[in-house]
């Protein structure tokens, strides 16, 4: 009988677990299909794509146009430091200007420093100057992040939050990852300031799509 009992719950607890992968499966495919019908959470994500593009780009290679150009390693370790402490401290008062002044302003606004400053970058050779650069483009993140990260909060139903700020950031890390590759092909084939300025392009293409798009939704009827 005991033995019975032993072999009917080694059946039994592989079907509960079964059961229970198909049941989060469910779920995420139909927080996945909810969210992909949202025109705003889809064209936000697409914008912070296009930014995290320039992110992965420069990571890539900023060290090696900063070697070339005559930096020393501790000179280049330094352009990142700047960059990300910027970004880090910018965030949470962007934030906060996102919340007085509105998401779609401060989000065209960030792509626009952020292809700015990137598009500049491959022009200059001298150390203060792309310090400058590189504080430039950590602040435009910050505003982007900031107010993108907001508006698709604003944009999700309440029961779909985490599904919509899952697949912004699912997006954003393919525009991240995709990054390095564009630019290794673009600048393999062409050069340093026509690499940069083929993904500023891309960061003001988006800018204007999304300003255009998010003009349309608004005289849409509800």
């Amino acid at each position: 009988m005991v033995l019975f009992y032993s072999l009917h719950l080694d059946v039994a607890v592989p079907q509960r677990k079964e059961q229970g992968t198909v049941v989060v499966l469910s779920e995420m495919w139909k927080g996945f299909a909810a969210v992909a019908k949202n025109r705003k959470v889809l064209i936000t994500s697409m914008t912070d794509a296009a930014k995290m593009i320039a992110n992965g780009a420069l990571m890539a290679f900023l060290p090696l146009y900063g070697v070339s150009a005559g930096l020393n390693p501790g000179e280049v370790g330094l352009l990142f430091s700047v960059q990300a402490c910027t970004s880090f401290f910018s965030k949470p008062v962007m934030g906060r200007v996102s919340d007085r002044v509105g998401r779609r302003p401060l989000i065209m606004l960030g792509l626009l420093i952020c292809a700015g400053t990137f598009v500049c970058i491959p022009h200059v050779s001298m150390f203060p100057v792309l310090l400058l650069l590189s504080t430039g483009f950590g602040f435009g993140e910050a505003v982007v992040s900031s107010s993108s990260s907001a508006l698709v909060a604003d944009s999700s139903e309440f029961k779909t939050l985490g599904a919509g700020m899952g697949m912004q950031g699912t997006i954003m890390d393919i525009g991240h990852a995709s990054g390095p590759l564009l630019a290794g092909l673009l600048i393999a084939n062409l050069s340093y300031p026509m690499a940069f300025a083929v993904i500023a392009g891309i960061q003001l293409a988006a800018a204007g799509v999304f300003w255009v798009t998010m003009k349309r939704m608004e005289t849409l009827p509800s």
